[in-house]
């Protein structure tokens, strides 16, 4: 009997211990993030080597709903709001009176890179915990004017050296567990599909291949339903134009539009008919930028934007430029309702609200 307990207790020793070496296995392996975790996310160059011109660059009065990274740089300016993770493969660089709802991982991969890991200016609201493979620096005036952290704070040691800043709620740590960031999209293979017909007036197009699409002012180009329109390029200049992506009423299926060049939309609305599937509409561009500043896919907002509409709808894949959204009137507030991604770098001006 003696010989059957020792054998029961053993045996149940060494199933507490598998448990314990598994769940401790398992909270040391990083966590693999997915590029469609992510409702913005700027850069593909390795981390390992600094690069300040891609990233991801937040203009003021900036709202995010969703989670926010780069391999290089996170940048943004004052009144930003992001409820959501922050993930940088070397630095996150914040301005003033800022709300960030969420973690923050920064991995400072390159030597080159700022010594700054993690910063803050005046009046910062973390909400979540922050992680930094270097120095944490939050500057905070007190009273009316204090940055607050409310979760905990992980730094190398020591601590005192690579924290400065408002005592973390929950406490400082040494011990620093960093995320994998993700692989860039494939992208589809469309470069030599290119049509004949140029777009420049009001009219319904099918799926199709077309030329250049070149709106000339107060037009509005509807979408027939879901399918491939694939494009040579945009170029809009400044002109105010509209867009419509008609579901045709169906349950299946992207609104998918390819552009082998670059594309400037100028000022734009865009809104939907016959189904609100946002979540169906899918752009991917292929340019370089080149000529402009480096961004490949160019948004102005529209001085007025009329209800339900929006600046642009659907994801965004841009794999060899930048995308970038400029506010054209502060006092409107443009929206985007979907994600912006980019091996480049990706820019929003003033006034943003970007959601999924």
């Amino acid at each position: 009997m003696r010989n059957v307990i020792q054998a029961l207790q053993k045996c149940l020793f060494l199933s507490l211990f598998i448990i314990v070496v598994k769940t401790s296995q398992a909270q040391n392996t990083p966590v693999q993030l997915k590029i469609k975790d992510f409702a913005v996310w700027g850069g593909s160059v390795s981390p390992s080597s600094y690069n300040s011109s891609q990233g991801v660059f937040i203009g003021n009065i900036v709202a995010i709903e969703g989670n926010v990274g780069s391999s290089q740089l996170v940048n943004a300016k004052n009144l930003f709001s992001i409820t959501g993770n922050i993930y940088s493969g070397n630095i996150v660089s914040l301005g003033n009176l800022g709300k960030v709802t969420g973690n923050i991982f920064a991995a400072k991969t390159a030597p080159n890179s700022p010594v700054n890991v993690i910063e803050g200016d005046y009046k910062v609201n973390f909400t979540g915990n922050l992680t930094a493979n270097g120095k944490i620096v939050l500057k905070s005036l007190g009273g009316n004017n204090a940055t607050s952290v409310t979760g905990q704070v992980a730094v190398p040691a020591p601590s005192s050296t690579n924290y400065s800043g408002p005592a973390p709620s929950g406490g400082i740590t040494n011990t620093l567990s960093l995320p994998l960031l993700p692989t860039m999209p494939t992208s589809n293979a469309f470069d030599n599909q290119a049509g004949t017909t140029n777009i420049t007036g009001t009219q319904t197009i099918s799926p199709g291949k077309f030329k250049k699409l070149a709106l000339t002012g107060s037009k509005v180009l509807t979408f027939n339903g879901p399918g491939n329109y694939i494009f040579s390029e945009v170029d809009n200049d400044l002109t105010s134009n509209k867009l419509v992506f008609d579901f045709k009423n169906t349950t299946t299926g992207s609104i998918n539009i390819f552009i082998i060049g670059n594309a400037k939309w100028g000022r734009l609305t865009v809104s939907t008919v016959n189904g609100n599937f946002t979540d169906r509409i899918y752009t991917e561009i292929h340019g370089t930028g080149t000529g402009n500043d480096g961004n490949a896919f160019d948004i102005v907002g529209a001085s007025v934007m009329p209800a339900n509409n929006y600046v642009w709808l659907g994801n965004v894949w841009a794999p060899n430029g930048g995308i970038s959204f400029k506010s054209i009137n502060p006092f409107n507030t443009p929206h985007v309702l979907g994600a912006l991604w980019s091996a480049k770098k990706v820019e929003l001006d003033q006034e943003y609200k970007i959601g999924l």
